[in-house]
Protein backbone atom coordinates (compact mmCIF):
# COMPACT_ATOMS: atom_id res chain seq x y z
CA UNK A 1 0.00 0.00 0.00
CA UNK A 2 1.13 4.10 -0.98
CA UNK A 3 0.30 6.49 1.89
CA UNK A 4 -1.97 4.54 3.69
CA UNK A 5 -4.29 3.66 1.12
CA UNK A 6 -5.48 0.67 -0.43
CA UNK A 7 -4.66 0.57 -4.25
CA UNK A 8 -5.57 -1.95 -6.87
CA UNK A 9 -3.38 -4.89 -6.77
CA UNK A 10 -1.96 -4.15 -3.26
CA UNK A 11 -1.78 -6.85 -0.93
CA UNK A 12 -3.49 -6.00 2.38
CA UNK A 13 -2.77 -8.35 5.67
CA UNK A 14 -5.41 -7.81 8.15
CA UNK A 15 -5.49 -8.71 12.07
CA UNK A 16 -8.45 -10.57 13.45
CA UNK A 17 -8.24 -7.78 16.40
CA UNK A 18 -9.97 -5.74 16.87
CA UNK A 19 -13.05 -7.51 15.47
CA UNK A 20 -14.75 -4.98 13.31
CA UNK A 21 -11.42 -4.33 11.78
CA UNK A 22 -11.47 -6.77 8.93
CA UNK A 23 -14.96 -6.21 7.88
CA UNK A 24 -13.75 -2.83 7.50
CA UNK A 25 -10.23 -3.44 5.67
CA UNK A 26 -12.19 -6.87 3.11
CA UNK A 27 -14.86 -3.85 2.11
CA UNK A 28 -12.16 -1.10 1.17
CA UNK A 29 -10.32 -3.99 -0.73
CA UNK A 30 -13.08 -4.67 -2.53
CA UNK A 31 -13.93 -1.10 -3.75
CA UNK A 32 -10.42 -0.97 -4.72
CA UNK A 33 -9.83 -4.11 -6.35
CA UNK A 34 -6.84 -5.19 -3.76
CA UNK A 35 -6.19 -8.39 -2.34
CA UNK A 36 -7.30 -9.11 1.45
CA UNK A 37 -4.93 -11.79 3.47
CA UNK A 38 -6.34 -12.50 7.14
CA UNK A 39 -4.27 -13.58 9.66
CA UNK A 40 -6.00 -15.00 13.07
CA UNK A 41 -5.15 -14.40 16.35
CA UNK A 42 -8.20 -15.51 17.80
CA UNK A 43 -11.31 -16.97 16.72
CA UNK A 44 -14.83 -15.50 17.23
CA UNK A 45 -17.13 -16.51 17.93
CA UNK A 46 -15.70 -19.45 19.74
CA UNK A 47 -13.66 -17.28 22.25
CA UNK A 48 -16.81 -15.34 23.59
CA UNK A 49 -18.23 -18.78 24.59
CA UNK A 50 -15.38 -20.45 26.18
CA UNK A 51 -15.09 -16.90 27.94
CA UNK A 52 -18.63 -17.52 29.02
CA UNK A 53 -20.12 -14.20 27.43
CA UNK A 54 -22.29 -16.01 25.17
CA UNK A 55 -23.64 -19.96 24.70
CA UNK A 56 -23.29 -21.33 21.25
CA UNK A 57 -27.52 -21.85 20.95
CA UNK A 58 -27.30 -17.94 21.51
CA UNK A 59 -28.65 -15.76 18.85
CA UNK A 60 -25.81 -13.34 18.88
CA UNK A 61 -23.45 -16.69 18.41
CA UNK A 62 -24.78 -17.92 15.58
CA UNK A 63 -24.74 -14.46 13.55
CA UNK A 64 -21.40 -13.80 14.94
CA UNK A 65 -20.85 -17.25 13.27
CA UNK A 66 -22.48 -16.44 10.61
CA UNK A 67 -20.53 -13.15 9.43
CA UNK A 68 -17.15 -14.95 10.91
CA UNK A 69 -17.73 -17.40 8.18
CA UNK A 70 -18.78 -14.60 5.80
CA UNK A 71 -15.64 -13.16 5.82
CA UNK A 72 -13.05 -16.25 6.26
CA UNK A 73 -14.41 -17.27 3.05
CA UNK A 74 -14.00 -14.57 1.01
CA UNK A 75 -10.45 -13.71 1.69
CA UNK A 76 -8.13 -14.46 -0.63
CA UNK A 77 -5.97 -16.16 2.39
CA UNK A 78 -6.05 -17.18 6.09
CA UNK A 79 -3.47 -17.45 7.80
CA UNK A 80 -3.39 -19.39 11.28
CA UNK A 81 -0.54 -19.60 13.81
CA UNK A 82 -1.32 -22.98 14.87
CA UNK A 83 -1.83 -26.48 13.82
CA UNK A 84 -4.86 -26.24 15.87
CA UNK A 85 -6.50 -23.31 14.49
CA UNK A 86 -6.46 -25.11 11.14
CA UNK A 87 -9.26 -27.26 11.48
CA UNK A 88 -11.71 -24.39 12.73
CA UNK A 89 -10.66 -22.18 9.83
CA UNK A 90 -12.44 -25.10 7.92
CA UNK A 91 -14.93 -25.11 9.81
CA UNK A 92 -15.93 -21.83 8.30
CA UNK A 93 -15.99 -23.12 5.00
CA UNK A 94 -12.80 -21.75 3.60
CA UNK A 95 -10.76 -23.83 1.12
CA UNK A 96 -8.34 -25.83 2.77
CA UNK A 97 -6.07 -25.23 -0.08
CA UNK A 98 -6.53 -20.94 0.93
CA UNK A 99 -5.44 -21.96 4.70
CA UNK A 100 -1.68 -21.16 5.52
CA UNK A 101 -0.02 -22.11 8.79
CA UNK A 102 2.77 -19.39 10.21
CA UNK A 103 3.45 -19.04 13.40
CA UNK A 104 4.66 -16.58 16.03
CA UNK A 105 8.45 -15.40 16.37
CA UNK A 106 10.23 -15.29 19.44
CA UNK A 107 12.00 -11.74 20.26
CA UNK A 108 15.66 -13.30 20.43
CA UNK A 109 17.82 -9.58 20.28
CA UNK A 110 15.02 -8.92 23.18
CA UNK A 111 14.66 -12.23 25.40
CA UNK A 112 17.96 -13.66 26.25
CA UNK A 113 18.58 -16.44 28.79
CA UNK A 114 19.87 -15.30 32.51
CA UNK A 115 21.50 -16.84 34.84
CA UNK A 116 19.83 -16.51 38.08
CA UNK A 117 22.40 -15.17 40.69
CA UNK A 118 22.44 -12.37 38.07
CA UNK A 119 18.78 -11.81 38.21
CA UNK A 120 17.75 -8.79 40.09
CA UNK A 121 14.09 -9.28 39.96
CA UNK A 122 14.90 -12.72 41.89
CA UNK A 123 17.21 -10.77 44.04
CA UNK A 124 14.90 -7.74 45.09
CA UNK A 125 12.29 -10.49 45.76
CA UNK A 126 14.60 -12.62 48.00
CA UNK A 127 13.42 -15.69 46.41
CA UNK A 128 16.68 -16.56 44.36
CA UNK A 129 17.31 -19.65 46.39
CA UNK A 130 13.95 -20.95 45.64
CA UNK A 131 12.68 -23.09 42.72
CA UNK A 132 10.19 -20.39 41.53
CA UNK A 133 7.34 -21.23 39.25
CA UNK A 134 6.15 -18.52 37.11
CA UNK A 135 3.02 -17.07 35.13
CA UNK A 136 4.08 -13.82 33.61
CA UNK A 137 1.12 -12.63 30.79
CA UNK A 138 -2.31 -11.78 30.02
CA UNK A 139 -4.93 -13.04 33.26
CA UNK A 140 -7.90 -13.26 31.22
CA UNK A 141 -11.44 -15.08 31.68
CA UNK A 142 -9.77 -17.85 29.41
CA UNK A 143 -6.55 -18.52 31.08
CA UNK A 144 -7.55 -20.86 34.06
CA UNK A 145 -6.02 -19.28 37.00
CA UNK A 146 -8.03 -21.42 39.23
CA UNK A 147 -5.85 -24.73 38.73
CA UNK A 148 -2.94 -22.75 39.48
CA UNK A 149 -3.64 -21.12 42.39
CA UNK A 150 -5.59 -24.06 43.96
CA UNK A 151 -2.16 -26.71 43.61
CA UNK A 152 -0.31 -23.22 44.80
CA UNK A 153 -2.53 -23.61 47.83
CA UNK A 154 -1.49 -27.60 48.13
CA UNK A 155 1.96 -27.04 48.36
CA UNK A 156 2.36 -24.23 50.90
CA UNK A 157 4.39 -26.39 53.52
CA UNK A 158 6.87 -26.76 50.54
CA UNK A 159 9.16 -23.64 51.52
CA UNK A 160 11.77 -24.74 48.50
CA UNK A 161 8.86 -24.06 46.29
CA UNK A 162 7.34 -20.27 45.35
CA UNK A 163 4.85 -19.13 42.64
CA UNK A 164 5.17 -15.23 41.01
CA UNK A 165 1.81 -14.25 39.01
CA UNK A 166 2.90 -10.97 36.37
CA UNK A 167 0.42 -9.47 34.42
CA UNK A 168 -2.83 -7.67 34.29
CA UNK A 169 -6.15 -8.64 32.49
CA UNK A 170 -9.92 -9.27 33.95
CA UNK A 171 -9.21 -12.09 36.53
CA UNK A 172 -6.06 -9.97 37.85
CA UNK A 173 -8.15 -8.16 40.94
CA UNK A 174 -9.36 -11.65 41.76
CA UNK A 175 -6.07 -13.09 42.12
CA UNK A 176 -4.85 -10.58 44.10
CA UNK A 177 -7.69 -11.15 46.65
CA UNK A 178 -7.60 -15.21 46.48
CA UNK A 179 -4.08 -15.16 47.31
CA UNK A 180 -4.66 -12.27 50.00
CA UNK A 181 -7.63 -14.26 52.24
CA UNK A 182 -6.02 -17.67 51.26
CA UNK A 183 -3.49 -16.28 53.20
CA UNK A 184 -0.75 -18.08 50.40
CA UNK A 185 2.64 -16.75 51.50
CA UNK A 186 4.01 -18.58 48.86
CA UNK A 187 2.61 -16.42 46.10
CA UNK A 188 3.53 -13.02 44.65
CA UNK A 189 1.37 -11.02 42.84
CA UNK A 190 2.79 -8.39 40.89
CA UNK A 191 1.35 -6.14 38.34
CA UNK A 192 2.44 -6.45 34.25
CA UNK A 193 5.77 -5.53 33.67
CA UNK A 194 7.48 -2.48 31.51
CA UNK A 195 8.50 -3.94 27.66
CA UNK A 196 11.87 -3.06 29.32
CA UNK A 197 12.32 -5.65 31.76
CA UNK A 198 10.47 -8.56 30.02
CA UNK A 199 13.40 -9.97 29.92
CA UNK A 200 14.52 -9.85 33.68
CA UNK A 201 11.08 -10.85 34.61
CA UNK A 202 10.85 -14.16 32.20
CA UNK A 203 13.74 -15.07 33.53
CA UNK A 204 13.52 -15.15 37.24
CA UNK A 205 11.47 -18.45 37.06
CA UNK A 206 12.48 -22.26 36.85
CA UNK A 207 9.33 -23.31 35.72
CA UNK A 208 7.54 -21.32 33.67
CA UNK A 209 3.53 -21.67 33.29
CA UNK A 210 1.15 -21.51 30.04
CA UNK A 211 -2.62 -22.44 30.79
CA UNK A 212 -5.48 -21.99 29.07
CA UNK A 213 -9.15 -23.31 29.80
CA UNK A 214 -10.68 -26.50 28.58
CA UNK A 215 -11.96 -26.10 25.11
CA UNK A 216 -9.36 -23.45 23.81
CA UNK A 217 -7.61 -25.69 21.50
CA UNK A 218 -7.38 -23.81 18.44
CA UNK A 219 -9.47 -20.69 19.08
CA UNK A 220 -5.84 -19.36 20.48
CA UNK A 221 -2.40 -19.31 20.36
CA UNK A 222 -0.59 -17.87 23.83
CA UNK A 223 2.47 -15.59 21.71
CA UNK A 224 4.16 -15.59 24.84
CA UNK A 225 4.94 -19.62 24.66
CA UNK A 226 7.51 -18.27 21.58
CA UNK A 227 9.15 -15.40 23.91
CA UNK A 228 9.54 -18.06 26.89
CA UNK A 229 11.64 -20.75 24.68
CA UNK A 230 13.94 -17.45 23.61
CA UNK A 231 14.40 -16.71 27.64
CA UNK A 232 15.52 -20.19 27.97
CA UNK A 233 12.63 -21.91 30.15
CA UNK A 234 10.81 -24.82 30.48
CA UNK A 235 6.96 -24.55 30.02
CA UNK A 236 4.41 -25.97 31.73
CA UNK A 237 1.53 -26.30 29.54
CA UNK A 238 -2.13 -26.11 31.43
CA UNK A 239 -3.97 -26.92 28.43
CA UNK A 240 -5.39 -29.43 26.06
CA UNK A 241 -3.48 -32.11 24.42
CA UNK A 242 -4.48 -31.40 20.70
CA UNK A 243 -3.76 -27.10 21.33
CA UNK A 244 -0.90 -25.75 19.63
CA UNK A 245 0.70 -25.04 22.83
CA UNK A 246 0.23 -28.32 24.38
CA UNK A 247 2.07 -29.89 20.89
CA UNK A 248 4.87 -27.95 20.61
CA UNK A 249 6.01 -28.54 24.51
CA UNK A 250 5.41 -32.36 23.92
CA UNK A 251 7.33 -32.60 20.90
CA UNK A 252 9.86 -30.46 21.28
CA UNK A 253 10.31 -32.59 24.83
CA UNK A 254 10.88 -28.43 26.79
CA UNK A 255 8.65 -28.84 29.46
CA UNK A 256 5.00 -30.79 30.86
CA UNK A 257 1.70 -31.06 29.30
CA UNK A 258 -1.35 -31.19 31.70
CA UNK A 259 -4.90 -31.14 30.68
CA UNK A 260 -6.64 -28.33 32.22
CA UNK A 261 -8.45 -28.92 35.55
CA UNK A 262 -6.08 -31.23 37.21
CA UNK A 263 -4.72 -29.85 39.95
CA UNK A 264 -3.37 -33.19 41.04
CA UNK A 265 -1.76 -32.98 37.78
CA UNK A 266 -0.53 -29.86 38.43
CA UNK A 267 1.27 -30.02 41.83
CA UNK A 268 2.58 -33.84 40.65
CA UNK A 269 4.53 -32.24 38.06
CA UNK A 270 5.81 -28.55 39.95
CA UNK A 271 7.36 -30.74 42.69
CA UNK A 272 8.78 -33.15 40.36
CA UNK A 273 9.98 -30.17 38.09
CA UNK A 274 11.52 -28.32 42.16
CA UNK A 275 13.27 -32.16 42.56
CA UNK A 276 14.79 -32.18 39.35
CA UNK A 277 17.48 -28.93 38.30
CA UNK A 278 19.16 -30.67 35.72
CA UNK A 279 16.04 -31.66 34.06
CA UNK A 280 15.47 -28.22 34.07
CA UNK A 281 18.70 -27.09 32.98
CA UNK A 282 18.35 -29.22 30.05
CA UNK A 283 14.76 -28.53 28.46
CA UNK A 284 15.56 -24.66 29.08
CA UNK A 285 18.59 -25.08 26.64
CA UNK A 286 17.04 -27.09 24.36
CA UNK A 287 13.68 -24.42 24.08
CA UNK A 288 16.22 -21.65 23.36
CA UNK A 289 17.61 -23.41 20.61
CA UNK A 290 14.29 -24.42 19.64
CA UNK A 291 13.23 -20.40 19.42
CA UNK A 292 16.46 -19.60 17.52
CA UNK A 293 16.33 -22.16 14.79
CA UNK A 294 12.92 -22.12 14.42
CA UNK A 295 10.59 -19.39 15.65
CA UNK A 296 13.11 -16.81 14.35
CA UNK A 297 12.04 -13.44 13.38
CA UNK A 298 13.92 -13.73 9.67
CA UNK A 299 12.47 -17.45 9.41
CA UNK A 300 8.93 -16.37 10.01
CA UNK A 301 9.29 -13.04 8.00
CA UNK A 302 10.38 -15.11 4.83
CA UNK A 303 7.64 -17.70 4.89
CA UNK A 304 5.39 -14.52 4.80
CA UNK A 305 7.73 -12.75 1.89
CA UNK A 306 7.40 -16.47 -0.05
CA UNK A 307 3.35 -16.09 0.44
CA UNK A 308 2.93 -13.22 -0.77
CA UNK A 309 5.45 -13.74 -3.60
CA UNK A 310 3.05 -17.15 -4.72
CA UNK A 311 0.26 -14.19 -4.70
CA UNK A 312 2.07 -12.45 -7.09
CA UNK A 313 2.14 -15.44 -9.13
CA UNK A 314 -1.47 -16.72 -9.04
CA UNK A 315 -2.32 -12.90 -10.39
CA UNK A 316 0.31 -13.56 -13.37
CA UNK A 317 -1.29 -16.99 -14.49
CA UNK A 318 -4.80 -15.42 -14.02
CA UNK A 319 -4.20 -12.53 -15.98
CA UNK A 320 -2.45 -14.67 -18.75
CA UNK A 321 -5.62 -16.84 -19.23
CA UNK A 322 -7.92 -13.99 -19.08
CA UNK A 323 -5.56 -12.42 -21.97
CA UNK A 324 -5.74 -15.72 -23.96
Amino acid sequence: MRSGAVNRGDKVLVVTNPPLLPYMILIACRIRGAIPVLLVHDVYPDVLEVSGLCSRNSLLFRFIDWLSSWLYRRMALVIVIGRDMVRLARCKGVDPHRVVLITNWADLDEIKPIHERENAVLRDLAIETKCVIQYCGNMGRTHGLEDLIAAAASLQDRKDIHFMMVGSGARYVWLEKTVKEKQLDNVIVLPRCPRSDLCAYLGACDLAVITLMSKMSGISVPSRMYNVMAAGKPILAIADADSELAMTVREEKIGWVVTPGDQEGIITTVIEAASDVEALKIMGERARRLAEDKFNREEILEQYRMLFASLDYAMEKQLSRSLR
